[in-house]
């Protein structure tokens, strides 16, 4: 597998238009300062390349330490700035003092992060498909980006009647996928949605457990707790009771 190249950009823009506003014509220049490196925080390359209206004209090349031109404009500026020695000398440093340092800190407060994602596995009734059911496997949560979703079948894995939203992003910097597998059940097997993710040790597997639906077993808990609040409260109403009765005299009548 290639080593992941990392890339920290700034760019500048000075957009001029033409002295008619109904035109679309218009001009744009850009100054944009590049740093690309490796997982391992080498191999860096620090460029700044200026372009006008989509035409690069020169860039400085820190593999070179020096400027290169691609128009003859631009070609001009790239030998005047080669002859300045204090700001080759200034670019140098900034290999250190922007792209190493910036990666340094990128890399322990993004990169290195990782988040694991939490799993659910759903089912839902189809009524105009070839199979009844549909399992949807919830991944939500995790960080970084790059996640392995699959369907398990007693087992083996399963490709047929698979499909899968695209990542979405949470805006806290989290993300979440969701899965679906249609299928028609079968007496005695296993399915189980497995997510691979670099923040867990080992894959994580869920298995739909189809002897009851979901929405029973949340009526059954609400009943549970129902019921279990009645009895507190209805025991709370004898103790009560008891301790008044206890307290009072009793006056026998003539």
């Amino acid at each position: 597998m290639d080593t992941p190249l990392h890339r920290l950009a700034v760019a500048v823009l000075v957009l001029g238009c033409t002295g008619s506003r109904r035109s679309v014509d218009g001009y744009m220049y850009q100054f944009i300062s590049d740093c690309e490196y490796n997982d391992h925080l080498e191999d860096f390359l620090y460029t700044r390349r200026n372009i006008f209206n989509k035409i690069e004209i020169y860039r400085y090349d820190s593999n070179i330490q020096k400027f290169v031109g691609y128009t003859p404009h631009g070609i001009k500026n790239a030998e005047r700035f080669n002859q300045d020695k204090e700001y080759l000398a200034g670019l140098k440093d900034d290999l250190d003092n922007y792209c190493k340092h910036n990666a340094g800190v990128y890399k322990s407060t993004m990169t290195d992060r990782k988040v694991p994602p939490s799993v659910k596995v759903s089912a839902t009734k189809l009524l105009s498909s070839k199979h009844p059911t549909m399992l949807v496997c919830h991944v939500t949560g995790f960080y970084p980006q790059r996640i392995r979703v699959t369907w398990l079948r007693d087992g083996l894995e399963t490709k047929t009647d698979v499909t899968s939203t695209d990542l979405l992003a949470n805006g806290d910097w989290t993300y979440q996928v969701h899965s679906h597998l249609e299928l028609t059940p079968r007496a005695g097997e296993t399915v189980a949605c497995r997510v691979e993710h670099s923040s867990l040790e080992r894959p994580l597997e869920v298995t739909w457990d189809p002897s009851m639906p979901e929405s029973k077993k949340n009526k059954i808990v609400i009943g549970v707790s129902g019921l279990i609040l009645g009895l507190i409260i209805t025991a709370a109403g004898v103790i009560y009771y008891k301790k008044k009765s206890s307290g009072r005299i009793l006056v026998p009548s003539d």
